[in-house]
This record gives C-alpha cells, structure tokens and sequence, in this order.
C-alpha cells in the first residue's frame, strides 16, 4: 500500500493563499495536468491513478508553502524585525551595538597599522623631507639670514614634526624658530625611523586591506540591523563627529567633507584639521592658533553624545605643553 502525506488544513488561510490554492486544484483538475499525470504514470514501479496524482501534487505544494514559511521564520529580516517584545528588542539592540563597539576596536588596530604604510610618492616624499633637514643641519640655518627664507624653513621644519610626530620639548626647547644641532638631528631621526617602519609595513599591507574591508562589511551588517529595530531613533543630534560640540576651547562646530574634519574655535583663533579612522570614531589631526600649533586625537564615545582626546603642542612656547581636550555635543 502507497502512503501519502496529508497537510493538515490551517486554521486561517489568508487571501494570497487562498488564491495560490485555488489556482493550484484548477490546474490538477484540468485536462493538461490529467494528461501530464498520464504521461508520468510509467515512471517507478507504481502506476498510481489520476486521484493519487492529485494527492502528490497537492502533498508538493504543501511541502513547497511550508518550506518557505520556515525560511521566513529564520530569516534575519525576521529575526530582526521591529514587531518584538519592546524587552527581547532592547536586548537585540544591546547585543548589536556591543558587536559594532567590538568591530571598532578591531577596524582602530587595522587602521593603526595601515597609518604606518606609504605609497611609493609618500617614500619618495619622506626621502625629501629628510635631505631637507640634514642639509639645514649640514649648512646652517639660513645663512643667507634672509627673513623671507628663513620664515619658510621654520613652517616647513614645524609641518615635518607634525607629519611625523616628531616631539621636540626635549631635544627643541625653542621650537624651530632657532633649532639647535640636536634638535635637527633627532627630528631627521625621527624621519628616518618613520620611513623604515613604513618598509616593514608595507609587506602586510595587502592583508590589512583585506581584514579592513572584512571588518567593515560585518560592521555594515550591525549597522543596519541597529536601523532596522529602531535603535537609533532617540541618536544624538551629532553625527559621528559632524556637529555642535561644547569643548574644553569653547564652542566647536565640526564640518566634515569625506574623511575629513575641520572646525574653528574661539580660544587664540584656533581652527583643526583631522583626518576619521575608518570606524569613523577616532579623529587625528592638527590645530593651529595664534601663537601654538600642534596635534590632536579626539575619541568618540560609544553613545555618540560626547568624545575624549588630548592635545599635544609641537610649536610655541605657552604652557602647558599638552593636556586634555573633551567635547560634548550640543546639536539638536
């Protein structure tokens, strides 16, 4: 005896499949699907009769309904979906940004490492810089003693310790507006060290690209997750970095164009310059005021309301040296 399953009728059908249904008994009842069923009646070792064909074929369909349903249930869009307990949702929510946290860890170590790369221009341009230094070192500071050159020597010789994050309070107590010899010697040292960590970088640069565009796609994945609960619904006002920000210099106005970052503030007529890690929580860069210039590194916290960071000054004489910078966003 031949055995068939049997779906169990569900308790409501709603009208698309209904409709489906009733599309799918027209059609077996007809003509083309009695001679279709003739037509594959010698197949096996069972001639079933029109009714069994019939039974088989409704017993698919079932089948085929009852596997997509099973697929929806399980789907992420499912899964993730806003119709949930406002708990298990909070907790989804909870869950997801713990994981974005994680990945913005793992995207500021990769991006540490790839900051310490260079392209062939940038090898290239670092060679300069270099010769540049040893030969104010070699002969002289300006002995020309023309203002207008040596004016020019001292920005380039302050842009080179910012490049590479050169600090000079101990061996350029002066600043470079009169370098010692041991001042130029450490800052082309400081060059130089650059360019070899660059060489040995530069060997894993592929892999890092690789982990960085890995890392960014599974953050992506969070990231619309987070959305698609309504996590975000109650966000700061500020947008990532981009906004209305109350300093410890006063009021901030964050501009962002790609990757980029820039502001003015009131303090001695301060503007900064900075450059997003890829997670776009970390904020590297240069300020420069009136009578100081120098660097800064600005961290975004997790809620999106508020960063921390330091400043580090590498021209001018005011004191302090360095100390903290913090904001807190103010945008509505």
């Amino acid at each position: 005896m031949q055995t068939f399953f049997v779906p169990q009728p569900r308790k409501a059908v709603n009208s698309r499949q209904a409709a489906m249904l009733a599309a799918a008994s027209a059609y077996l009842k007809s003509p083309r699907a009695r001679d279709e069923g003739e037509q594959d009646g010698h197949v096996g070792s069972i001639n079933s009769s029109w009714e069994n064909q019939i039974m088989n074929r409704l017993a698919s369909f079932a089948f085929a309904f009852g596997t997509l349903g099973c697929l929806f249930l399980i789907s992420p869009a499912y899964a993730i979906g806003q119709d949930l307990p406002e708990a298990q949702r909070l907790e989804r929510c909870e869950n997801n940004r713990k994981a974005l946290a994680d990945y913005d860890r793992q995207l500021e170590a990769v991006d540490a490492k790839l900051r310490l790369t260079m392209t062939d221009e940038e090898y290239a341009l670092a060679k300069a810089h270099f010769r540049f230094v040893n030969n104010i070192q070699d002969n002289g500071f300006n002995k020309s003693k023309n203002p207008a050159v040596r004016e020019e020597q001292v920005a380039k010789l302050e842009e080179l310790s910012i490049l590479y994050e050169f600090d000079g309070r101990e061996h350029c107590p002066n600043g470079f507006t009169d370098p010692s010899t041991t001042c130029l010697i450490w800052l082309a040292h400081s060059i130089s060290e650059r360019m070899e960590t660059a060489g040995r970088s530069n060997a894993q640069k592929d892999e890092l690209n690789k982990q960085r565009a890995q890392l960014q796609r599974q953050r992506a994945v969070h990231q619309s997750r987070l959305k698609e609960l309504g996590c975000d619904s109650q966000k700061s006002g500020c947008q990532g970095f981009a906004g209305a920000w109350k300093t410890t210099f006063g009021t901030m106005t964050f501009e962002r164009s790609g990757n980029q970052i820039t502001s003015s503030y009131d303090f001695d007529g301060g503007n900064i310059r900075g450059t997003l890690s890829g997670s776009g929580r970390t904020l590297r860069g240069t300020y420069t005021e009136t009578e100081a210039k120098g660097t800064f590194i600005f961290t975004l916290a997790a809620d999106g309301k508020s960063f921390s960071g330091s400043w580090n000054r590498t021209s001018g004489t005011r004191e302090p040296p360095n100390g903290e910078w913090s904001g807190a966003c103010t945008s509505p």
